[in-house]
């Protein structure tokens, strides 16, 4: 396992020139605006607002290079319901419900098996959310990508009720703050991860940490759009259900007259490293 001094720039990201050229070319998105974007890029879900009230949230998504441990472990069906929930959670955050799911499947070669354990995990989580599949884009390209690799993408567009949108400036000193546990590794960051276990085989189990890498990422949103309740949220004390709405998505809690967003947001996430895995594979091959 890699030493000390691990960081995103030494596994091949750069954050920060990704922060700089966001801030050249945000000028350009905003030219596109119009007075119904409410919010634009910055937040995890863009917001529009719709005649009546009310808003649509809308995000995009993908796995990252948790996709390199699904193809070295052969197992893809959980990727496919990552990258719904990372989706769904990013619109949580803005107090949405999903309401329909759109994904982009990219691969040199299409591998039958491969699309179909996708799409089972997509429409899976689909209907855990409430919301619908309701197309997609699957392209074959050939000297874009080499054989047995491919790239997942996800659309998302949600509701927001009237009057749940909530300005940050509003947090004040004082508000109530829920946290949600984490379900583990989530889809974020794992060009970091695998630059951590570079070298260690997949089949290798790290018992201190093997009942949270072998999940998928965790939807906060129930069928049908309503919340996940947690068991800690459901165990909060008689003030704290007092102020949470009874009705409205666990990230958003009444307090002092105002409503504060927790951070139920993307950690890392992986599949099972010993799944179908032939223990040949390493993370630094994934």
């Amino acid at each position: 396992m890699a030493g000390e001094g691990l960081s995103y720039a030494a596994a091949g990201v750069d954050i920060e020139a990704y922060e700089r050229v966001l801030e050249r070319v945000k000028p350009l998105i905003a030219a596109t605006h119009g007075e119904e974007v409410a919010r634009g890029v910055g937040p995890f879900a863009g917001l529009y607002a719709l005649p009546g009230g009310g808003h649509l949230a809308a995000s995009a998504d993908g796995v990252g290079t948790k996709i390199k441990v699904a193809i070295a472990a052969n197992s893809h069906r959980g990727i496919g319901v990552d990258i719904v929930n990372h989706c769904v959670n990013d619109i949580a955050t803005a107090g949405a419900s999903p309401i329909f799911f759109l994904d982009y499947f990219a691969t040199g070669k299409l591998d039958p098996d491969v699309f179909t354990q996708v799409i089972e995990g997509i429409t899976t989580a689909c209907r855990e959310a409430g919301c619908a599949l309701l197309g997609g884009e699957t392209a074959e390209m050939p000297g874009v990508y080499a054989l047995g690799d491919y790239d997942l993408a996800g659309f998302i567009v949600g509701t927001v009720p009237p009057g749940l949108v909530r300005d940050p400036k509003e947090i004040r000193s004082g508000d109530l703050l829920i946290g949600l546990p984490s379900s583990g590794l989530h889809t974020n960051g794992f060009s970091l991860v695998r630059k951590v276990f570079e070298g260690v085989p997949l089949s290798q189990v790290f018992p201190e940490i093997s009942n949270r890498t072998a999940r998928t990422c965790r939807s906060w949103v129930r069928s049908r759009g309503r919340a996940r309740r947690t068991s800690r949220v459901a165990e909060c004390s008689a003030t704290c259900r007092a102020a949470c709405p009874k009705d409205s998505a666990p990230d958003w809690v009444a307090a002092r007259g105002r409503s504060v967003r927790s951070s139920s947001s993307s950690a890392p996430a992986a599949t099972s490293p010993t799944t179908r895995c032939s223990g040949r594979s390493t993370w630094a091959s994934a």
